[in-house]
C-alpha cells in the first residue's frame, strides 16, 4: 500500500517534470535530474559514434627514416611523384616512360620482369574495347612455394589527369612493399607483381593476363590496391566468394577499414577493377581502395600534392602484412578451384574501434531472428507493464516508414536547391572539394525528420511504442538483408538486437533513469550505423542526400524513445530546420571555386566530314558560362545527325571547320555477308571508332598490324573503341545476321582542343571534365559496307 501511495504520488510529479513544467521545488529538482540523465544517455551515443568515425581513420604516416623492414609512405610517395606528373592514357609516350621505369626498378630489386605486349578486350555495357597493353610482370621464387601471391595495381591513368592516387599509389605502394620484404628472408610463396596497363580502357591488362593465365594450374591470391578519392581510410571493399580464409588472414593488418557490407554494396553495382577477370576465373583475391576526397577522382587534380599520405600509409602497411601472412601460408586452401581443396565459407566481418569483428554467415539469419524475437519480447513486456497499447504499436509501426521518406525527401530536395545554386554541383553531381558543412547539414534534415515525428504524435503514441516501432523497423531490415544481401545484414540486426535489449531492460527501471539503457542498448546503432550514414556521402556523394538522410533516421532509431518521451516544443525543430539550412548555406560559400578547388566544365570538340560541319559539344547539366559561350539549347541526344561517340545527351554550339583529315577507312563486302573495314588516322590519332547506325551486327573480330586477332561479341549496336591503335592501323571484320549493308560511322580522337580557332583556356577556377571524351577533338566520317 505504501509502495502504491508512493507510485501514485510520484506519477504527477514525473508527468510535470517530463512536461517541462515543474511548480514545486521538488519538481525542479526531479526536473534537472531527469534532463541530465537524457543528456548523460545522449552523451553516450554521441561519443560512440565519434569514436566509431574517428577511430576508423587511416594511420599517421611513417618518415623515410623508419626501419628498412617498415612500410614508410614517405617513401612511396617518391615513387608517386616520379611517376604522376603526367596524364598516362593507354598507349602514350608517357605511359610508356612509366612501363619501361618500372620494369628496370623491379629488375633492380632482383625480381624476374617481363612486359610482353598483348591485346586487351573488354565487351559490354554497349560497348567493344581493344588495345595493345603492356603489363609489367615480375616474380620472386619463394623458398618452398605453394603457390603465388599477386600484387596488382594499373599504372595508366585517364587522359584527364596524372592518376597520383588512382593508380600510382597501388604502383608505389607494391614497390615499397617488395623493397621491404627484400630485407628479411625470402618468402615461401612465390611473389608476382602485376602492374596492369589499360584498366581505365576497360580493364584491358588484366583481362589479357586472365586470358593468357600465366597462372594456370598453380594457387594464387590476387591482392588488388586502387583508389577512388585521394584521401581517406584503405578500405577493404571486396573480396572472393568463399572469403573466410582471406579475411582471417586480414586479421593480420593492423589498421583494418571497411566491413561486409561494403563488398554486398560493391556487388550490386555494375562498378569493377582488375580484379573483375580474376574473379570471374574463379580465383580468390582482396580489393582494397580509399575513396574519401573523390573530387579529385579522374580529374587533373589527382596529383601527388594531393595525395593523403596517411591513406598511402595504411594502404602500404595492410598490403605488407597480407603479404608477409600469405607468402608463408599453404595457399591450396586459399584456391579450391585450383587446388582441389574444399571451398571455405563466406564470414560477416566489419573493423569497428580499429579491430576486426568477424562470425560465420551461417549466423546470419539466426541473429536476424534473435533480433526480431528480442523486439516481440520488448514489446510484450512494455504491453504488460501498460506503457503501450497495441493500437499506438500500429500507429507507430505504420507512421516510421513516412518518418524514413520524409528524410529521404528533405535530402533529395536539399540536393535540388543545391544543384539550382550552382552548375558546379550540377556537372559533379555533388561530389564537390569541401562538403563537410553540407553533409552535417542534410544528416541534420534526417533528426528533423525525427523530430517532427515526435513533435506531431507523442501525446498520440507515446515514447515507448515510437521507440519499439522504430528498432522492429530495423529488425524487418535485418531478416531482409540477411536473405537478400547476407554480408549487410550486421548494420541493421545488431542495432535492432541492441536496441531491442535496451528497451526491454527500461521498462523494469524507474522512469527517472530509462534512457541509460536505451543508449546503452542502442551502442550498437551508434557505432554501425553514423558511421555508415557519413560514408555514404563517399559513396554517392550530394547527389545522393537522399541516403544519407534517411540512413541518419536509422541510427538515431534509439532517440525515438528518447527524445519522444519529452515534450518537445516546437522550436526544437525549427532551430534544427535553420541549422541545416545555415550550414547548407555556408557550406556553399566556403567551397566557392577557385583555383585550388576548381569546379568542372565539359567541353569536346566534333568534326563530321560528311556533312563538313563542326559542333562544340558538352554534356555538362548545367553549362557554366564559359561553357555557355560554346554551346547552346536544351540537350538532345546523339544521332545520324550528330555523330558523338557516347550515347548522353549532349549540348552543341557552332565550331570552325578546323582543316584536319578524316580516318582512312575502307569497307568491302566478303563471301559469306561478312564485312571487311581497315581504319587507320591520317592525323596520328592512337584512339579510333566504329560505330553502327543499326544493329545487326552479332560479333567483331579485331586485327592489329602484326597482332594476333581478337574476336568480341556485340548485343546490340556495335560501338568499338580502339585504344592504341599503331600507324598501320586496324583491320576489322564484322560478323551480321542481316544481308542489308551497313553504314558505319568512323571517327579518330586526340586529346587537347589548344589547336582548335575560338578555344580559349578555361578561367582558374574551371577544371576539365574527367570523361574519356572530355576535351577531345573528334573527326568522324562515314562508310557503307
Amino acid at each position: 500500500m505504501v509502495q502504491s501511495v508512493r507510485r501514485d504520488i510520484r506519477r504527477p510529479v514525473l508527468r510535470r517534470v517530463v512536461s517541462g513544467t515543474p511548480n514545486t521545488v521538488p519538481a525542479r529538482v526531479e526536473l534537472l535530474r531527469a534532463r541530465a540523465v537524457l543528456l548523460v544517455a545522449v552523451l553516450v551515443l554521441v561519443a560512440a559514434g565519434a569514436a566509431a568515425i574517428v577511430t576508423s581513420r587511416p594511420p599517421a604516416p611513417a618518415a623515410a627514416d623508419v626501419p628498412p623492414s617498415a612500410f614508410s609512405s614517405a617513401r612511396a610517395t617518391g615513387t608517386v611523384a616520379a611517376l604522376a606528373d603526367r596524364p598516362r592514357p593507354i598507349g602514350s609516350a608517357a605511359s610508356d616512360r612509366a612501363r619501361d621505369g618500372l620494369a628496370v626498378r623491379l629488375r633492380a630489386m632482383g625480381l624476374q620482369t617481363s612486359t610482353t605486349p598483348s591485346v586487351g578486350t573488354f565487351a559490354g555495357d554497349g560497348v567493344q574495347s581493344v588495345g595493345v597493353v603492356d603489363n609489367v610482370v615480375a616474380t620472386r621464387r619463394g623458398s618452398a612455394p605453394t603457390g603465388a601471391v599477386v600484387l596488382m595495381a594499373h599504372y595508366d591513368s585517364v587522359p584527364a589527369g596524372p592518376g597520383a592516387a588512382d593508380d600510382a599509389s597501388g604502383v608505389a605502394a607494391i614497390l615499397e612493399t617488395v623493397r621491404a620484404l627484400s630485407t628479411g628472408p625470402a618468402l615461401r610463396n612465390d611473389l608476382v607483381v602485376l602492374l596492369t596497363d589499360g584498366e581505365e580502357s576497360g580493364l584491358l591488362g588484366a583481362r589479357a593476363f586472365t586470358r593468357a593465365d600465366p597462372l594456370r594450374g598453380r594457387p594464387a591470391v590476387v591482392l588488388n590496391w586502387e583508389a577512388r578519392g585521394s584521401g581517406g581510410p584503405a578500405l577493404l571493399f571486396q573480396t572472393s566468394p568463399g572469403n573466410a580464409r582471406l579475411i582471417d588472414a586480414y586479421r593480420a593488418v593492423q589498421h583494418p577499414a571497411g566491413h561486409s557490407a561494403l563488398a554486398a554494396a560493391y556487388a550490386l553495382l555494375p562498378n569493377d577493377t582488375d580484379l573483375s577477370p580474376f574473379l570471374a576465373a574463379g580465383r580468390p583475391g582482396l580489393n582494397s581502395a580509399f575513396v574519401e576526397r573523390a573530387s579529385r577522382y579522374h580529374t587533373p587534380g589527382d596529383t601527388p600534392a594531393n595525395l593523403d599520405p596517411a591513406s598511402a600509409q595504411q594502404q602500404g602497411t595492410s598490403m605488407l602484412a597480407l603479404t608477409q601472412v600469405l607468402g608463408a601460408a599453404d595457399l591450396a586452401p586459399f584456391d579450391p578451384a585450383v587446388s582441389g581443396a574444399p571451398p571455405s565459407g563466406d564470414v560477416t566481418y566489419a573493423a569497428v574501434f580499429g579491430h576486426l569483428w568477424v562470425y560465420p554467415d551461417g549466423y546470419v539469419l539466426p541473429l536476424a531472428a534473435l533480433a526480431a524475437l528480442a523486439v516481440v519480447g520488448a514489446g510484450v513486456a512494455t504491453l504488460r507493464r501498460r506503457l503501450v497499447t497495441p493500437g499506438r504499436c500500429a500507429g507507430a509501426l505504420a507512421s516510421w516508414p513516412v518518418v524514413v521518406g520524409v528524410a529521404a525527401l528533405l535530402g533529395e530536395g536539399a540536393w535540388r536547391v543545391l544543384a539550382w545554386s550552382r552548375s558546379g554541383y550540377a556537372n559533379s553531381a555533388g561530389v564537390v572539394h569541401r562538403p563537410e558543412l553540407t553533409q552535417v547539414g542534410v544528416l541534420l534534415l534526417g533528426l528533423l525528420a525525427l523530430l517532427l515525428w515526435g513533435v506531431l504524435l507523442r501525446r498520440r503514441l507515446g515514447a515507448a511504442a515510437m521507440g519499439l516501432a522504430a528498432t522492429a523497423w530495423l529488425a524487418v531490415l535485418g531478416i531482409v538483408t540477411a536473405v537478400l544481401v547476407p554480408g549487410a545484414s550486421f548494420l541493421f540486426a545488431l542495432p535492432a538486437l541492441g536496441a531491442a535489449l535496451g528497451i526491454g531492460v527500461a521498462v523494469f527501471v524507474p522512469p527517472l533513469w530509462r534512457p541509460l539503457p536505451v543508449a546503452v542498448g542502442g551502442l550498437a546503432t551508434a557505432v554501425l550505423l553514423v558511421p555508415f550514414s557519413v560514408a555514404l556521402f563517399d559513396a554517392a556523394g550530394l547527389a545522393g542526400s537522399a541516403l544519407p538522410a534517411l540512413c541518419v533516421v536509422l541510427a538515431l532509431a534509439p532517440l525515438a524513445a528518447l527524445v519522444a518521451g519529452r515534450r518537445l516544443p516546437t522550436r526544437v525543430p525549427v532551430a534544427v530546420l535553420v541549422a541545416a539550412v545555415g550550414l547548407g548555406a555556408l557550406g556553399v560559400l566556403v567551397d566557392r571555386p577557385d583555383a585550388a578547388h576548381p569546379d568542372r566544365a565539359d567541353l569536346a570538340y566534333l568534326h563530321d566530314t560528311d556533312s563538313g560541319t563542326a559542333r562544340w559539344v558538352s554534356r555538362d547539366p548545367v553549362p557554366a558560362p564559359w561553357t555557355a559561350r560554346y554551346v547552346t539549347g536544351e540537350p538532345t541526344a546523339p544521332g545520324r545527325d550528330l555523330p558523338w561517340p557516347a550515347d548522353t545527351p549532349i549540348r552543341t554550339g557552332p565550331a570552325p571547320v578546323v582543316g584536319l583529315p578524316a580516318p582512312a577507312a575502307v569497307a568491302r563486302r566478303l563471301p559469306g555477308g561478312a564485312v571487311e573495314l581497315r581504319v587507320g588516322s591520317r592525323r596520328g590519332a592512337d584512339v579510333l571508332g566504329v560505330r553502327a547506325d543499326t544493329g545487326g551486327v552479332t560479333s567483331v573480330e579485331v586485327t592489329y598490324v602484326g597482332r594476333r586477332p581478337v574476336v568480341l561479341p556485340v548485343q546490340g549496336r556495335l560501338n568499338l573503341r580502339l585504344f592504341a591503335v599503331p600507324r598501320g592501323g586496324a583491320r576489322i571484320v564484322l560478323r551480321t545476321d542481316s544481308p542489308a549493308p551497313q553504314r558505319l560511322v568512323v571517327r579518330d580522337q586526340t586529346t587537347g582542343l589548344s589547336g582548335i580557332s575560338g578555344w580559349t583556356p578555361r578561367p582558374p577556377e574551371l577544371e576539365r571534365s574527367p570523361t574519356r571524351d572530355g576535351d577531345t577533338v573528334v573527326i568522324t566520317r562515314s562508310v557503307t559496307g
